[in-house]
């Protein structure tokens, strides 16, 4: 079975790259290009050049496999640009939400079976999501509470679009409603406790950044494979 895989590690903080394949996370193939289109690869390098000089970011590694066996596995600009270091291929980066990918991967797997339809109401799994409230916030500060016109889809957990806040990303009084972020959450909730402190809050109107939805959407995946909920199950 093939497997093709890209793999970029972003320093946010905003050359060329200089060849480094040092402690290679896989062996090299013997067949260049392994088939991908040279033209592509060539533009992989252009856009990383221009966003360094744009100083959207200051360096990156990037690792590109196929078959197990790696077509790419460079630098890109600066480990610390102020000091003129460039990047290098053993580089540490400070990476977060690691497992909201699983969980979301295992959704996409659910959904190719079948067995989760992206347009499908959470309800459908977490009763206690189904008549959920909008918090409205009016000139003077206000919170007003108004029945959401659309229910939360499988879909806005996946993307991001479903208004379930960090309470730590604002400072509205439905910002207050929520735990500041996933970490503070597993700390003062055990699963099912956190999962109704989600339902019975309102919804941000107007939030389309992380959220907190990805812990529900993997409660929904154990839902799928009838496990018992676990007390320890979080997505951070």
């Amino acid at each position: 079975m093939q497997t093709t895989s890209l793999i970029a590690g972003l320093l946010v903080s905003a050359i060329l790259f200089a060849d480094d394949t040092s402690k290679a996370p896989l062996p090299f193939s013997a067949t260049p290009g392994q088939g991908f289109s040279q033209d592509v690869l060539k533009r992989i390098d252009t856009f990383f050049a221009d966003q360094i000089a744009a100083n959207n970011m200051a360096g990156a590694v990037l690792a590109v496999s196929k078959n197990g066996k790696l077509t790419i596995f460079k630098p890109y600009g600066y480990l610390d640009k102020a000091n003129n270091k460039p990047m290098a291929t053993d580089a540490i980066f400070n990476w977060a939400s690691m497992t909201k990918v699983m969980a979301s991967v295992s959704a996409l797997t659910f959904y190719e079976e079948g067995k989760l339809p992206l347009n499908a109401p959470i309800s459908n799994w977490l009763p206690q999501f189904k008549e959920m409230k909008v918090g409205q916030i009016d000139a003077d500060g206000r919170l007003n509470l108004v029945p959401a016109k659309n229910p939360i889809t499988v879909q806005d957990l996946m993307r991001h679009t479903n208004g379930l806040t960090y309470g730590g990303r604002g400072a509205t009084p439905v910002h207050k409603m929520y735990p500041a972020g996933s970490a503070p959450a597993a700390v003062q909730y055990r699963a099912q406790e956190f999962l109704d402190k989600l339902a019975s809050n309102p919804i941000h109107c107007c939030m389309s950044q992380v959220q907190l939805g990805t812990t529900a959407l993997a409660w929904m995946c154990l839902a799928l494979l009838k496990k018992k909920l676990q007390a320890s199950l979080w997505v951070l």
